[in-house]
């Protein structure tokens, strides 16, 4: 927004988690459920952090995972088998195999927040929502986390710049990236919901029928099955 203050630099963040808190936990389990419904094979978590999350992909999906700095042990340690690449996301995202992208869900969970200049980042994000069947992206939602009133720079540390849902929702709109946008939960100890969670790709975005269809009538049918054919073939003449 007008006269909102950026962090101007980033400090590496290196993901060690609090003992018995997870962050963001119901990206990743909505990631699950898609990947076993639409039948997916590869999962490519960009700014993976320590991995641990990624764990119940294990022996079922490939995983890339993609981060930089001392989180590239991590994840090799917690992820064995996977495909770890070191890659800084200043400079957008790194090559990924052409071949897999049609299979593969895309996870950032927060990620864009950590960016100084996240345009080459959400100019990837664009190209690849337009070849993958899912990409889910979620980050912090300055107004739940800080109050309508903050114009930074952000209360963490780490992050250089916050947006509000609807600001997030027509910056992804703005790179070509059609996306739902709605809240999730931030961590599994208070369950508030004060994340920002947006839903994008070939396959996630709501298709209309190709015909208008009309309601002739809204029947209340509890306890009616002897009356139903009949009131059906009552309406359709």
């Amino acid at each position: 927004k007008k006269g909102y203050i950026c962090r101007g630099e980033n400090a590496s963040f290196i993901d060690i988690q609090p003992t018995g808190i997870v962050y963001q936990p119901q990206v990743y389990e909505l990631a699950e459920y898609i990947v076993r419904r639409a039948g997916l094979n590869h999962v490519i978590d960009i700014g993976a952090g320590n991995g641990e999350k990624l764990k119940c992909f294990l022996g079922h999906e490939d995983i890339i995972a993609i981060d930089h700095d001392k989180n590239l042990e991590i994840l090799k340690n917690n992820l064995p088998g996977a495909t770890v690449i070191e890659h800084d996301l200043e400079n957008g995202l790194p090559e990924l195999p052409e071949d897999i992208l049609g299979h593969s869900i895309v996870i950032s969970s927060d990620v864009i927040e950590h960016i100084v200049e996240p345009h080459k980042y959400l100019k990837c994000l664009s190209e690849l929502s337009k070849k993958v069947p899912y990409l889910l992206i979620s980050t912090t939602d300055r107004t739940r986390a800080r109050g309508a009133e903050d114009f930074g720079p952000p209360g963490n540390p780490f992050h250089v710049r916050e947006w509000t849902i609807d600001e997030i929702h027509n910056l992804f709109n703005s790179y070509g990236i059609n996306n739902v946008t709605g809240f999730t939960v931030s961590n599994d100890l208070d369950n508030y919901k004060g994340t920002v969670l947006l839903l994008a790709g070939t396959e996630a975005i709501y298709k209309p029928p190709p015909r208008i269809v009309k309601t002739i009538a809204v029947m209340t049918v509890y306890n009616e099955e002897d009356i139903i054919e009949d009131s059906i073939t009552h309406l359709l003449q």
